[in-house]
């Protein structure tokens, strides 16, 4: 029982930490370094290690449109994030 409470809060901090180096890469100005992250920190199944949630507010607050559609996607909400796309897509062809 100690032991399983001990994993708990060594998950729970890891996920603060990771939460907080989110948003620590929401403040840079490129956002390929986030997009790289949110791509990386994942657990052996695929799931993000930090909150979903708290990263998409984070970098919906710095105007990071692509990480907003990939955390989107993350948390299922595709028809949110549907109408976003034209916009990146617009992004991407006058960034190229």
């Amino acid at each position: 029982m100690r032991r399983a409470r001990t994993l708990s809060v060594l998950s729970s901090i890891l996920s603060s930490i990771l939460t907080l180096q989110a948003a620590l890469y929401c403040l840079e100005d490129e956002e390929a370094p986030l997009l790289q992250y949110l791509a990386n920190a994942r657990d052996l199944l695929g799931r993000p290690l930090y909150d979903p949630q708290t990263a998409l507010r984070l970098a919906r607050q710095r105007n990071k449109l692509q990480a907003c559609v990939q955390l989107l996607c993350d948390l299922n909400l595709y028809e949110v994030c549907a109408p976003l796309w034209p916009t990146q897509m617009m992004m991407l062809t006058y960034l190229c």
